[in-house]
C-alpha cells in the first residue's frame, strides 16, 4: 500500500502540473489574441511574452497561497518591475488584468470560468478588430493663411468623414494652425485634393493616429 502522505503528494503534484500546462495554454492564447488585436507600432513583442509569463507566475502564486491581499501585493511588485519602458495605454493594461485574473482562476481550479470568460472576451476583441478596421482614426493637420475658413473647413469634413473633432488651433501672424482628428471609412481621401485646392491653405498633412 501506499502510504497517504505519498499519495496526496502525487495528486498535488498532478494537480499542480496539470493547472501549470492550463496556464500556459490560456497564456498563449492570451498571447495569440493580442497579436491580432494589437497591429503596428503599438505592438510589443516583449510585452507579448510577458502576458504568457504573467499568467503563469499568477497560478503559481495562488497555488502556494489562499491569502488574496498577499497575492495581489505580490502580482503587482512583479508587474510593475516587469513593464519598465514599454508603452502603457488602455489597451496593455486591459491585457494585465486578462492575465492576471486567468492565473488566478486556473490556480483555483476554475478551469470553466477561464474557458467561458476567454472565449467571450475574444468575441469582443475580435469584434473590436473588425471595427478597427473599418472605421479608421487619422490626425488632420491643416495650414492656412489669416483668413477665417474654419467654417468652410468643416463642410467639407462633415461631408466626407464619419466624424471630426477641432483637436487643436494655434494662431500665429503669419498663419493658423488646425488640428483635426477625424475617422474615415474606407479609404476614401479625395477630400484631401478639396482643402488643398482652396487658395487660403498652404498645406494639408494627414496621418493616422496612434
Amino acid at each position: 500500500m501506499i502510504p497517504i502522505f505519498l499519495e496526496t503528494g502525487f495528486t498535488s503534484l498532478v494537480e499542480s502540473g496539470l493547472n501549470l500546462l492550463i496556464s500556459l495554454l490560456a497564456g498563449w492564447f492570451i498571447y495569440f489574441i493580442y497579436r491580432k488585436v494589437i497591429q503596428g507600432v503599438a505592438y510589443s513583442q516583449k510585452f507579448a511574452s510577458l502576458l504568457m509569463c504573467f499568467t503563469l507566475m499568477t497560478t503559481m502564486v495562488t497555488r502556494v497561497s489562499s491569502n488574496e491581499i498577499f497575492i495581489m501585493m505580490v502580482l503587482i511588485c512583479l508587474v510593475l518591475a516587469s513593464l519598465r519602458g514599454i508603452k502603457r495605454n488602455v489597451l496593455n493594461t486591459f491585457y494585465i488584468g486578462w492575465s492576471l485574473g486567468t492565473g488566478m482562476l486556473i490556480g483555483k481550479n476554475e478551469w470553466y470560468t477561464v474557458l467561458i470568460g476567454g472565449v467571450c472576451i475574444s468575441l469582443v476583441m475580435i469584434l473590436f478588430v473588425l471595427q478597427k478596421g473599418m472605421e479608421k482614426s487619422y490626425l488632420l493637420l491643416i495650414q492656412t493663411k489669416n483668413d477665417p475658413i474654419e467654417t468652410h473647413i468643416e463642410q467639407i469634413l462633415k461631408g466626407s468623414t464619419s466624424a471630426y473633432v477641432l483637436k487643436s488651433k494655434s494662431l500665429q501672424q503669419v498663419n493658423h494652425e488646425l488640428i483635426f482628428a477625424i475617422r474615415l471609412k474606407g479609404t476614401n481621401t479625395t477630400f484631401l485634393n478639396q482643402l488643398n485646392a482652396l487658395k487660403e491653405i498652404d498645406s494639408v498633412v494627414m496621418k493616422e493616429a496612434t
